[in-house]
């Protein structure tokens, strides 16, 4: 009985403390929803690609024409802002602040699905604060792009979400049909939102569930083809001229990237680094019920340390 009050208390005051410093966090980002103008290079790539949507020119064009812009994301990026601002004007202002509020709705609607997960799996409202609360609080590196015109946190919700709905003990079909279409619909965001997906194959494999496997191969596999064959049919050769040929070219360095943030971790996110050996125990030893989980972090961590050392869509 007292190990549990402790435990609780823990969880209580580690849960107040992200609390506050969440909020500290946000204060800079929240500015930034209204600020009239680019805040980056990506923000204005995307803000062009947008404009074109909604004013109705196409999206990708000929990377051999000139003057362009190449457009690198997949289309929902460009989409979902036009459409949000489709009952006001389509100023770049207007877009902009529709834009930055999908980021910013992803990206709270990320913090509650982890949150109602936490909840669910230990009836714990302390737990659940500590889960929905660490987005932002271990991604403070990074956490003015939660809010910018980005395609980041919509993927991101996504995609988290696409493994949620496998952590079941029992995996019915419509389960592995949701998840591969969520898993799709990150990768209509960015393409290099590869993550789930792969975690669930190598989940699935890991159980020997080939049953699963080849619905979940099956279902991703068509949702990827039907977006091709979409893209192509409305945008020719362009849309892979933009989207994969384009960012294929760029210099990948994953050393130079592992070294710069290194020096960030050791210096800033003490609480990242300190928080990593109980989380990766206590997720050995639940590994029976969270093998899923688990080879979600192992994927992302491989992926995120080569795709960070990869030059981005400014090199472009």
């Amino acid at each position: 009985m007292l190990r549990k009050a402790g435990w609780s208390m823990a969880i209580s005051a580690l849960a107040g403390f992200m609390f506050i410093a969440t909020w500290v966090y946000l204060t800079e980002p929240i500015k930034a929803l209204a600020t009239p103008f680019s805040t980056s290079r990506p923000e204005a790539f995307v803000l062009d690609g947008a404009m074109r949507l909604a004013r109705g020119a196409p999206l990708y064009q000929s990377v051999a024409e000139s003057p362009t812009t190449i457009h690198v994301y997949n289309f929902f990026a460009y989409a979902i802002p036009a459409l949000a601002a489709l009952p006001f004007e389509a100023s770049p202002e207007n877009i902009l602040l529709a834009g930055r509020l999908v980021s910013f709705g992803t990206s709270l609607a990320l913090c509650a699905l982890l949150g109602f997960w936490a909840y669910r799996s230990f009836a714990s409202a302390p737990a659940a604060i500590f889960a929905a609360l660490l987005p932002f609080y271990f991604h403070d590196i990074a956490l003015t792009q939660f809010f910018r015109l980005r395609p980041e946190s919509a993927a991101t919700f996504f995609s988290v979400a696409a493994i949620m709905v496998l952590l079941n003990p029992t995996v019915s079909i419509k389960r592995i049909a949701l998840s591969a279409a969520l898993c799709g619909s990150a990768f209509l965001f960015k393409q290099s939102f590869i993550v789930a997906p792969l975690a669930i194959v190598a989940h699935l494999i890991v159980r020997r569930a080939w049953r699963e496997l080849a619905c979940f191969a099956a279902a991703y596999g068509g949702f990827i083809a039907a977006i091709m064959v979409a893209m192509y049919s409305s945008y020719g050769s362009a849309y892979f001229a933009n989207t994969i040929v384009s960012m294929a070219g760029n210099e990948v360095q994953p050393w130079v990237a592992v070294e710069v943030y290194a020096k960030y971790f050791i210096g800033n996110s003490y609480g990242l680094i300190l928080a990593l050996p109980p989380a990766l125990f206590i997720a050995w030893r639940l590994r029976a019920n969270n093998m899923l989980l688990l080879c979600y972090w192992l994927v992302a961590l491989v992926w995120n340390v080569y795709s960070s050392g990869k030059s981005g869509s400014s090199a472009n």
